[in-house]
């Protein structure tokens, strides 16, 4: 059986996306060594969107952003936050972001400023605004997004970091802007588009430094191969993962081989997947010492039944 394509906005982490025993699947892309997701799908889409006239249709298509430029950043090895774009008000160039997904394409955003409640106070309903706290996860608040409520601020940032996330979707022509002292021609301010809505209308210019960061990066094959009968908590897990040479062979960039799983920055978030690493090692350890003891009661039985 081929199944469709799933909800854009299911969550990997917590929801399944691959049902058993259909033909069908998302490929997920991963993180290159040394870098974050965002760098690496920022990296193996630049020369594709610089020099599209050098490249095939199926190898534009192998690449997660069709629109992408950046400037007066950092690059950070995160699997939370891997842009920050700097707030030169006395020296320099602020930093800007755009990047437009590629159709067939799937990008979770996350995003941090610390301008107090700057995305409660411009972003657009409808929307998902709650709390940040201590225990909070990205994937709680991605999870909760829908295609009525696509976008989610945090509403108790007066006095703290402003935070927001949304899903864009490539065959939708969903983009990201961000321009942090309104110096680059082109660039908004700051501006969301989703499924031909933008979220944003009038914002100032943020003015402070900002981050941003990728959750997931994935697009849907139609034609990968059937899976096993599994059970429903575990499918999540079966997605495949585009690596580097995945890319490479397709579109001659790119980047890709680390999961998603490491070095999280401190917000609360990523908790959930080492959780689930330990728990997961602590119970192959346990099953192992429990084959042994069965083996050597099994030896010692048949040592009596012999004598």
């Amino acid at each position: 059986m081929v199944q469709g394509k799933p909800n854009p906005y299911k969550n990997p982490a917590t929801g399944a996306t691959r049902p058993a025993n259909q033909i069908g699947g998302y490929e997920y892309l991963q993180r290159a060594e040394g870098k974050s997701l965002l760098e690496t799908a920022f990296d193996v889409s630049k020369d594709v969107v610089d020099n599209p006239d050098n490249y095939t249709q199926a190898q534009k298509d192998a690449v997660p952003f069709k629109k992408a430029q950046v400037g007066n950043k950092e690059w950070y090895d995160s699997s939370t936050y891997g842009l920050e774009l700097d707030d030169k008000d006395f020296s320099g160039d602020s930093g800007f972001f755009t990047a437009k997904v590629n159709d067939g394409w799937e990008v979770a955003f996350v995003m941090l400023t610390e301008n107090n409640d700057y995305f409660e106070d411009n972003v657009n309903s409808p929307r998902s605004a709650t709390k940040w706290n201590d225990d909070s996860t990205w994937y709680e608040k991605l999870d909760n997004l829908s295609k009525d409520t696509p976008i989610w601020v945090q509403d108790n940032s007066e006095f703290s970091d402003s935070r927001a996330c949304f899903i864009l979707v490539g065959d939708n022509d969903d983009y990201v802007s961000v321009d942090i002292d309104d110096e680059v021609s082109g660039i908004s301010n700051f501006q969301v588009r989703i499924d031909s809505t933008k979220y944003v209308s009038n914002a100032g210019k943020i003015d402070n430094e900002t981050k941003l960061g990728i959750k997931w990066c994935r697009r849907w094959n139609p034609n990968m191969p059937m899976v096993e009968d599994i059970p429903q908590d575990k499918q999540e897990d079966d997605g495949e993962a585009i690596t580097e040479d995945d890319i490479e062979d397709e579109s001659g960039q790119g980047e890709g081989d680390n999961d998603d799983n490491d070095n999280d920055d401190n917000d609360g978030d990523g908790g959930d997947d080492e959780k689930d690493d330990e728990n997961y090692s602590i119970f192959l350890v346990l099953g192992g010492i429990t084959l042994i003891l069965v083996g050597s009661f099994v030896f010692l039985r048949g040592g009596r039944s012999a004598e």
